[in-house]
């Protein structure tokens, strides 16, 4: 390439007779596949990227995002400035000195730091980073002045991209972020195709918008989702644009979506893309001299504490065998259990990410198949709550170890008969645990559960002491807990909701751990009388069993239908028992209301806005016990 023809480019000389002077450019935006463009001399500038510049100068991006996640714009970061956005430069040679200096809406980058001035002794590499939009093609420059009184001059246009919110502002990706839909993906609050005129009534829709003072004409530009250093996502590659002022085009609205039903709902299709919580949304644009790009996250880092910042809870998720040794209540074997508990995790992170809210890495979670329990669990006086009558005569086995005879006393309610039979385990070297149920609807008063362990916290085995019932007691009645699945789990009604059955706290008690900020999935073949898929406790009812769920194999086959398994948990975080189909108007497309299943964008997966602050509030980092954390707090 002659220096003629670049001097007609992006490259003016201003010298008669130009000694040995050497300035090279280097085209690397920091993508993989980035293009190159060097300049070097004796005898002549020359360029090393396929073809020359264009007549405007090579194109720079206007900076305005946000890659470290600093909470600065990269273009007014004062060190440790990000790379991916700017133009790699190399100037000079051995021996040769000079000043490099910048005009125009771009600055200088080296070693990290933005540069007023850069010295030039020998070869040095910069970078070239855009502040703002150019007003005229090739308004910004480089320039290169040597101590002997020569100049050269790089030229750029600096194009701007930038994402629009609902109201026609742009956003600031270093103090916002974008948020998934809580509408119905093609309701009619999203207006349809590219230069509708018309304003999305949804907050969180948004557009792109380039400015190129470069070009008088853009076909299309990309978007895509991605999390940090990983492949995309969701990719929509040829997005139509429509003028939108001079040198300025805005794409269609568009919504972020959380799952690939909505990310291919019917009639928008082109106008959704599929994000995660904290994944990178960029828009990219093919300028006349490479790729640029500016990106924005969707949520907030967790160590902020605004209503977008991310919150992360812990889910254990447990899969019961129906027998000891059998066959798991999904997927077949072992290995397809764990997949689909590891799904169950997947979904929670697909529906809660409405409220900037996961639970993890899938293939991180905390899923295992494990086998019913043995009857670990003496319950005193279940479901009635009455008193002892007095006189009779507690006898039991432990691990075949006979346990010493308790006389019930007249008049005891069934949390001191507990006490008293805990503390004859105890002496034999146990460790028993009571609790005390409330009271069911027809209950006298709270019945009372005698959890035995080992000392090496392994459950014992609880029998009967050979033909001698439990309890001779005349009022008070004494019961093994029992967890037999082959005939289902039996399920509590609206009368035994808040304690639960027999059988459903000695299941869960049996596999909640010792911490209260994580949330039990606990899932079975069936429920006894096939009344529910799903079912859940809360801290608000008062009951021992706290923050945990219950699903049967039908709940977890309808995943993304009936959304079961998030609908429950939006139970626990929620800290709520009703659904809003009980007190108002039925919305069946809300994750909380009671009866619907649609495997469509109608489907019951919308969680409203009041219900994310709810959960927040009720469940968030000022809760009694905090279901959600701050991320880095996290597991």
């Amino acid at each position: 390439m002659t220096s003629e023809r670049l001097s007609r480019g992006a490259w003016q000389r201003r010298w008669p007779a130009l000694p040995l002077l050497i300035l090279a450019l280097l085209f690397a935006r920091t993508a993989p596949a980035a293009a190159r463009v060097v300049a070097r001399q004796p005898p002549s500038l020359r360029a090393r990227a396929p073809g020359p510049p264009p007549a405007t100068g090579w194109d720079v991006v206007a900076d305005l995002d946000d890659d470290d996640d600093d909470g600065v714009a990269d273009s007014r970061q004062t060190h440790d400035v990000p790379q991916r956005d700017l133009f790699a430069m190399r100037a000079g040679g051995p021996g040769e000195q000079g000043t490099l200096t910048t005009e125009g809406p771009i600055r200088i980058v080296a070693d990290g730091r933005p540069q007023r001035q850069l010295e030039l002794r020998g070869e040095v590499s910069f970078f070239v980073q855009g502040l703002a939009p150019s007003q005229t093609a090739g308004d910004a420059s480089v320039h290169l002045r040597t101590a002997n009184g020569d100049e050269a001059i790089a030229r750029f246009t600096v194009v701007g991209l930038s994402f629009l919110r609902a109201d026609g502002s742009p956003l600031d990706a270093s103090h916002q972020a974008l948020g998934v839909s809580h509408a119905i993906t093609n309701d009619e609050g999203l207006p349809r195709g590219v230069g509708n005129a018309q304003a999305p009534d949804d907050v969180e829709a948004i557009r792109f918008r380039v400015e190129d003072v470069g070009v008088s004409d853009l076909a299309e530009i990309a978007v895509r989702s991605s999390a940090p250093g990983d492949a995309p996502r969701s990719n929509r590659p040829h997005l139509a644009v429509a003028p939108a002022g001079a040198h300025a085009w805005t794409s269609a609205w568009m919504r972020l979506v959380g799952d690939a039903v909505d990310e291919h709902a019917p009639g928008v299709g082109a106008q959704t893309l599929r994000v995660a919580l904290r994944d990178q949304v960029e828009v990219v644009y093919r300028a006349a001299s490479g790729t640029l790009r500016q990106g924005a996250r969707v949520g907030r880092p967790g160590s902020e504490d605004g209503v977008r910042a991310v919150r992360r809870g812990h889910l254990r998720v447990r899969i019961l065998r129906a027998i000891p040794g059998g066959r798991p209540a999904i997927g077949g074997d072992d290995q397809g259990a764990l997949h689909l508990g590891r799904e169950q995790v997947a979904i929670a992170n697909e529906i809660w990410l409405q409220c900037f809210i996961d639970f993890g890495a899938p293939a991180d979670a905390d899923v295992a198949v494990v086998d019913p329990p043995p009857p670990y669990l003496l319950s005193v006086a279940d479901g009635d709550g009455l008193p002892a009558a007095g006189g009779g005569e507690i006898r039991l086995r432990v691990d075949g170890r006979v346990v010493p005879v308790v006389t019930t006393r007249a008049g005891d309610p069934p949390i001191e008969t507990a006490l008293r039979v805990a503390d004859a385990l105890r002496r034999l070297g146990y460790a028993p645990r009571v609790l005390q149920n409330p009271r069911t609807e027809p209950g006298a008063a709270g019945s009372a559960d005698v959890l035995v362990r080992r000392a090496d916290h392994a459950l014992a085995t609880l029998s009967a002491d050979g033909d001698a019932p439990l309890s001779s007691d005349a009022r008070q009645r004494l019961q093994l807990g029992e967890v037999d699945l082959g005939d289902g789990l039996s399920e509590f009604d609206n009368m035994t909701a808040v304690a639960g059955t027999l059988e459903e706290r000695t299941l869960v008690h049996a596999i909640q751990d010792d911490d209260p900020t994580t949330v039990e999935i606990v899932i079975v073949p069936s429920f006894a009388r096939g009344t529910r898929q799903g079912e859940s406790f809360i801290e608000a009812d008062g009951g021992t069993i706290l923050d945990a769920l219950i699903l049967d194999r039908n709940g977890v086959g309808e995943a993304r239908a009936a959304w079961t398994q998030s609908h429950e948990l939006g139970h626990v975080l929620l800290d709520e028992p009703y659904h809003p189909d009980n007190v108002g108007p039925d919305r069946p497309w809300l994750l909380m209301d009671a009866d619907s299943s649609e495997p469509t964008v109608l489907g019951p997966k919308r969680i409203t806005q009041d219900e994310c602050l709810r959960v927040r509030n009720v469940s968030g980092l000022g809760a009694a016990i905090r279901l959600l954390r701050r991320p880095q707090d996290s597991r």
